[in-house]
């Protein structure tokens, strides 16, 4: 019964704060839409210059340079830094970044928006966030979503204009679990574009100037997903000595260890607890960058390993609370036949890297993108820069 009340005065609040909102985005429709302004907004604001929509402006800026007018949405432009002269900054759920999305032709964003209202002229991109077939997500997973987020995602995707897909069991996700009845682009994931065209000697130049380590440095990107119930010890918890080492017997050199964790649990390079040389990349704007620098990259959950099945890099699952996780979230695909070696603890992660075969490994991720009809060929921002400019 409290849970049934609770979940009312949820509802009615959600649903006076939804009218407000909208009627106010009404009376800024005095204002007309300038056919030049895009609005963006990734991750919330949080994420930077970055994913899904800085590719696709990359390349509209450097096909149609000085045609068309950028507004980022971040939580602080005073201390954002990592943005082009070309985009101008606004500030996340203020009263200017309102205004110009009521004003733009088109709306760019990687996750849910919470706008009420669209006008009839404008257009709304989704890119989505996630960049494979994985863990399932909004519509089956219904029962596990917080009232709020369920009623804002059923009316957002009423106002999409198109969603990009990356691949054929993408396009059928889309299709049926995101409540969208609308055309899905099967134009490729435009921030895998970065993975056809890299050039990782200069881009690793540049990154170990930065961080003041070594030239001749070997990588390795630890960055593990978010987990409901954080766990230092499942999430985090691995031994760094024994995978470098294990790194250091199978192709020697002179390793550093990064550590990308996720925005919302709050771990630490402290908390890994060795005396390998680590470093922080929480904090790093671009994840394609990252992927794109180092030698060997560890990942769990996370949707950033489909990435690297057009880059050469080995990717390693570690895994220690494989059971428990499944049972949370829930795969649309085998997790068990992803094209990537997978431990469930320590010792196997360290046997999987000594062991490893970049051939057979090469061999299994073609499989695997076969398997799941990949749209991605380095071209989807071009495909998505084409798509926008004709809206016109």
């Amino acid at each position: 019964m409290r849970k049934k009340v609770l979940s009312f005065f949820v509802s009615f609040f959600y649903e006076i704060a939804y009218f407000l909102h909208k009627l106010f985005c009404c009376l800024l429709c005095i204002f007309p839409i300038d056919s030049k302004k895009i609005h963006i907004s990734c991750w919330n604001g949080r994420g930077g210059y970055s994913d899904n929509p800085k590719y696709i402006i990359d390349e509209l800026v450097a096909t149609y340079p000085n045609e068309y007018k950028i507004y980022w949405s971040v939580i602080d432009p005073e201390k954002t830094t990592g943005f082009p002269e070309f985009v101008h900054l606004v500030k996340y759920h203020s009263f200017i970044s309102l205004f110009h999305q009521i004003t733009a032709f088109l709306w760019i964003d990687n996750c849910r928006k919470d706008m009420p209202y669209k006008r009839k002229k404008q257009y709304y991109l989704q890119t989505w966030h996630g960049s494979g077939p994985l863990k399932k997500i909004e519509a089956d997973v219904e029962d596990a979503l917080v009232m709020g987020y369920k009623q804002n995602a059923k009316k957002d995707s009423k106002m999409i204009s198109a969603i990009l897909s990356g691949s054929e069991i993408e396009s059928n996700i889309y299709r049926n679990s995101f409540w969208y009845n609308g055309p899905v682009l099967e134009f490729g994931s435009p921030r895998t574009d970065f993975m056809f065209k890299v050039n990782k000697n200069d881009l690793k130049a540049k990154f170990c100037k930065e961080f003041r380590i070594p030239a001749d440095s070997k990588l390795v990107l630890y960055a593990p997903t978010f987990r409901d119930k954080a766990s230092k010890e499942f999430s985090y918890g691995m031994n760094v000595d024994l995978v470098v080492g294990a790194l250091t017997e199978n192709n020697g050199g002179n390793w550093y260890f990064l550590l990308r964790t996720h925005k919302n649990n709050n771990i630490s390079v402290s908390d890994l607890k060795t005396n390998t040389k680590c470093i922080d990349v929480t904090s790093y704007p671009d994840m394609q960058e990252l992927l794109g620098v180092v030698d060997v990259a560890i990942d769990d959950y996370s949707s950033w390993m489909f990435d690297l099945l057009y880059n050469d890099c080995p990717c390693f699952l570690y895994v220690p609370d494989y059971e428990e996780y499944v049972k949370e979230r829930g795969f649309y695909i085998d997790f068990l036949s992803l094209p990537f070696p997978l431990a469930h603890n320590i010792e196997e992660l360290c046997f999987n890297i000594k062991t490893c075969d970049n051939s057979l490994l090469k061999q299994n991720r073609e499989s695997f993108k076969k398997q799941i009809g990949t749209f991605n060929d380095g071209y989807a921002s071009k495909r998505t820069v084409e798509w926008i400019h004709n809206l016109l």
